[in-house]
């Protein structure tokens, strides 16, 4: 007996020696996860990305990739941009956007630059006004509004150094006459008459119908030479196509009350008359302004004058053959034809650079457009010998695959 409690005592002995053994390895694993750190992402030239702005950023670069991918209704890591993963090339974007923050914030500091009490006031209201829009994205993601303002705030700083380098009296400013150059080429000032190849009910117009508008387009364009106004000429056509409108309405519901008694027909035929009259003298001014073609955004020049229009040489949202025929046929003064498979427009260019209201209007995006590659140039010059610390632990936390944009 005693030789068999023995035994039973040495198992137990073994097991709570097994127990014991497993509650300090499980106090080890414990004790060594509290210890990681993942409040911060990177240490980039003894600057501290924490981890609510590389969450941030990772939605920005994110979003970014969405609008390089070939179809992004699908799911958007896996997609290919510039022969990588779609989530490989967001990683790498990442980590450039936070070496370019630590960039543009030593650079801000090197060349004296401070914020203005005006300065921090716009940045308060875009904060504040981006957080109210966009906090469904980045709070549940963990990115707060704190992160938000640095990285605002970068941005806002970025602005000021580029303007410090190429705005007028700048470091390496760019000449107005550059600007307007670069105006020309990328815009274009017009004003046309806009001629839809659809009739007076919105059908397609067909072969025929077709050579019947060109030739108004044609009658147009010729008193357009002469010397007529445009805008009148804009306000004559708008006119035309009220009128065309108005007896096809009329034509048809007569002929759907043809049935009906004289009287009441003769009654529904004044009424639609007079329903005519009254829509063609309140319509006038709108529809002048839609068949000139008038679409893009409202700018001051086009408060004052509702016909003139600013084409984008990149605007996708038109043709190319209208593209085409404004900066490539049409020329400074002489009345033209542009067709596409839509429309004609009786057109009339305008020289642009003259014009020092859009100028000075388009100025800060022309010179963007004429000097940004060049300043994204000069960031990786600031930022590519800078010493990078990453915590991987943090990393592996805040994977693009845990994000939620749904």
């Amino acid at each position: 007996r005693r030789g068999f409690a023995s035994g039973r005592n040495d198992k137990k002995l073994k097991m709570m020696k097994r127990i014991a053994a497993g509650l300090i390895a499980v106090s080890a694993l414990l004790s060594l996860a509290a210890c990681k750190d993942t409040t911060w992402s990177y240490k980039i030239d003894d600057t501290t990305i924490t981890s609510g702005m590389y969450i941030a950023y990772q939605v920005n670069a994110y979003m970014e990739a969405s609008g390089k991918v070939e179809d992004n209704t699908k799911d958007i890591l896996s997609q290919k941009i510039d022969d990588k993963t779609a989530e490989v090339w967001i990683n790498e974007r990442v980590a450039e956007l936070c070496k370019t923050y630590v960039a543009v914030e030593k650079k801000f500091d090197e060349l004296g630059l401070t914020l203005s009490e005006s300065d921090k006031n716009k940045l308060n209201v875009q904060v504040s006004s981006y957080w109210n829009y966009y906090s469904t994205i980045y709070e549940p993601n963990g990115a707060g509004q704190t992160s938000l303002k640095k990285i605002l705030t970068n941005s806002y700083k970025s602005n000021l150094i580029f303007k410090k380098y190429y705005d007028k009296d700048g470091l390496e400013a760019v000449s107005d006459a550059d600007l307007k150059t670069k105006l020309g080429e990328d815009y274009a000032q017009l004003k046309y008459i806009k001629m839809e190849m659809v009739d007076a009910e919105g059908n397609k117009l067909k072969t025929e119908g077709k050579a019947e508008l060109k030739k108004k387009a044609e009658a147009y364009l010729a008193r357009l030479k002469k010397g007529e106004n445009i805008d009148d000429l804009i306000k004559d056509y708008a006119k035309v196509v009220e009128e065309e409108k108005n007896a096809a309405s009329t034509s048809s519901s007569a002929s759907s009350s043809a049935s009906s008694s004289a009287s009441t027909s003769s009654a529904t035929s004044s009424a639609v008359t007079s329903t005519a009259s009254t829509a063609s003298t309140s319509s006038t001014s709108s529809t002048a302004s839609t068949s000139s073609g008038a679409t893009s955004s409202a700018t001051e020049e086009e408060e004052t004058d509702p016909n003139l229009v600013i084409v984008n040489k990149e605007d996708e949202s038109l043709s190319d053959k209208f593209i085409k025929g404004v900066f490539e046929t049409a020329k400074i003064g002489e009345p033209l034809i542009i067709e596409d498979d839509e429309n004609y427009y009786v057109t009339i260019k305008y020289d642009i650079t003259k014009d020092e209201s859009t100028f000075a209007d388009k100025r800060d995006t022309i010179l963007y457009d004429l000097k940004g590659d060049d300043y994204e140039t000069m960031q990786k010059e600031w930022y590519k010998d800078y010493k990078v610390d990453t915590n991987e632990d943090s990393i592996k936390r805040y994977k693009l695959s845990k994000l939620k944009l749904s």
